[in-house]
């Protein structure tokens, strides 16, 4: 057994025997977006599949199966089936995030969010000859079956129509999966099928980042449709995402001379956050989901603290939260809070992320 496994697999042996059990709570949720982003229009070009066909599949995998969170023997045997052995030792996954993973196999709901961006054209690791363009040889990667078959999936599509703060990687579309545990995901991107399939993902993406996270409880809204907002949408300008993955600063980083106390970069983030709530509510703009991210499972080095999403009305409702004083005097803590943000604009074509504690009262 590779060096790497048996880490994993002495862990989980401890986890088994011992059990684990993490909770975490989030803040209520807030929004900053550009009044100057504008929807792309472009459409991909058609283009036809490549002729060769995928690697065959090997055997002896580890069974596909939704009951698969029931026991949490099944990590231990899962790795130490040869297909995982294969995928987990080839060093497209963070060893670190497969080990926590692999302490709490039964946990769950789990959700794996993956940003993508893609290549202008398709690069095959087997070098075959291919006409397709990036997006269109990672869309080849339909694994819905597979979810299926562990009880998994997936609650949130969407293409990023525009992308607001962040770095030079600019991401194209957006994803989120939800998993019964741990395990039920380990087995899904360790097998032979899943691999194979996953050759064409691999062949159409530039950058990827997928993290691992829980969701956080938040209050289900009191006017979801936005029906009674001072902006509500319409068809020629309809309601939209923002969605937020940060990476908080340690400590807070203020500018020199700034009277403020030494604050945590999440406890500056809930001061921002508090700033703006009364306005946003009053807009009628809502959080529909804040995700805890415990690990980032493949794809950067970076870490990251949250996903926030928040539900907005149209364009006239962000210029009018932008134009709100109250809100404006409160960015500062913004800007001190982050590390590593990408804020981006979303129509999401599914958005079915449920609402963490759903027995909550509606948010006022």
């Amino acid at each position: 057994m590779p060096r790497f496994l048996a880490v994993v697999l002495a862990l989980t042996l401890t986890a088994t025997a011992c059990g684990d059990d993490a909770d975490s709570d989030s803040p209520a949720a807030d929004v900053v977006a550009d009044e100057h982003a504008t929807p792309s229009t472009t459409e991909p070009p058609s283009t036809t599949a490549p002729t060769t066909t995928q690697a065959p599949v090997e055997s002896e995998a580890f069974p596909l199966s939704d009951a698969l969170c029931d026991d949490p023997a099944n990590m231990t045997t899962l790795l130490e089936s040869p297909s995982a052995d294969a995928a987990l030792s080839a060093g497209e996954f963070n060893a670190d995030e497969i080990e926590r993973m692999a302490a709490a196999p039964t946990d769950g709901p789990i959700y794996l969010f993956t940003a993508t961006s893609y290549r202008e054209s398709a690069e095959y690791p087997d070098s075959r000859d291919s006409d397709l363009t990036g997006r269109d040889a990672a869309e080849l990667h339909d694994p819905a079956e597979l979810l299926t078959a562990i009880g998994a999936r997936t609650v949130y599509e969407a293409d990023v129509d525009n992308q607001i703060d962040g770095d030079d990687i600019v991401w194209e579309s957006i994803t989120i999966v939800e998993y019964p545990c741990p395990v039920a995901l380990l087995t899904m991107i360790t097998h032979p099928d899943y691999q194979a399939s996953a050759i064409h993902e691999t062949a159409g993406s530039d950058r990827s980042v997928s993290v691992v996270a829980d969701l956080a409880p938040i209050l289900p809204p009191t006017d979801p449709d936005q029906s009674e907002a001072a902006f509500p949408p319409t068809a020629e300008d309809p309601s939209f995402d923002l969605i937020h993955l940060m990476d908080f600063h340690d400590i807070a980083q203020y500018e020199p001379g700034a009277n403020e106390p030494e604050r945590t970069g999440r406890e500056a983030w809930d001061t921002y956050q508090a700033s703006g709530t009364g306005a946003s509510a009053q807009l009628g703009h809502y959080p529909t989901a804040v995700l805890e991210v415990q690990g980032v499972l493949s794809g950067d080095d970076r870490t990251f603290d949250q996903l926030l999403m928040v539900h907005l009305t149209r364009r006239a409702g962000i210029e009018a939260l932008l134009d709100d004083s109250t809100r404006q005097d409160g960015r500062y803590p913004r800007y001190a809070a982050l590390q590593n943000n990408y804020s981006m604009i979303t129509y999401p074509d599914l958005s079915q992320i449920p609402y963490a504690g759903s027995g909550a009262e509606s948010q006022e």
